[in-house]
């Protein structure tokens, strides 16, 4: 999406992200293109682990989706509509980037999600990275 080394940003956005941080840039290129918000009032939460729910956020928002539409139906039994990412969610499975179902799920250390879940509560691991990335971006 843009510079792989982006430039030193002239002031601090996120009070746990000081300039000494090895991703202060990257973080703040995020920020100025709108892929985080971050994750508490002035915050960036860097040590906190990426969940599927925040990472189709990440993501719709990496393809200029920013405002997703209300979903016609709940697409999945565990991502009830109060979900912060509940329309992220729905654009996101749509797009077929993921759709929670156990082929998304395998080789993961908990199993499969199955029964038509999502599981956005769930950690994003490395292997899921690397799909998600490709059918995104179509790499």
């Amino acid at each position: 999406l843009g510079d792989p080394t982006p430039p030193t940003p002239s002031s601090q956005r996120f009070l746990d992200v000081p300039p000494s941080n090895v991703f202060y840039s990257h973080i703040e290129q995020m920020a100025v293109r709108q892929i985080t918000l971050g994750c508490a009032v002035g915050n960036y939460c860097p040590a906190s682990i990426v969940t599927h729910d925040s990472m189709s956020a990440f993501i719709m928002r990496a393809l200029a989706v920013f405002s997703p539409p209300e979903p016609p139906s709940q697409r999945f039994p565990d991502v009830p509509q109060s979900n912060a990412f509940y329309k992220f969610i729905d654009v996101y499975a749509a797009r077929g980037i993921w759709n929670g179902g156990s082929e998304d799920w395998t080789g993961h250390p908990e199993g499969g999600c199955g029964s038509g879940n999502f599981c956005p509560g769930r950690s994003v691991s490395r292997a899921q990275m690397a799909k998600i990335l490709v059918k995104a971006f179509n790499l």
